[in-house]
């Protein structure tokens, strides 16, 4: 993960934390599961883009 991304990560995950109780209390259970497959996408994302820049660097 590279710096960009892990500072990212640690803004949101906090946020959504905090937010997690009302969002599970006052969302419909379609948006969460729209909300939870869009974060695991956003992680996938993340994911991809560390693993392209590995490959993109130059080899030590």
């Amino acid at each position: 993960m590279t710096d960009k991304e892990a500072e990212l990560v640690f803004r949101i995950v906090p946020v959504a934390i905090q937010y997690l109780s009302a969002i599970l209390n006052c969302l419909p259970e379609s948006d969460i599961r729209v909300l939870s497959t869009l974060l695991l996408k956003l992680c996938d994302n993340a994911g991809a883009l560390d693993d392209l820049a590995r490959l993109n660097s130059p080899s030590t």
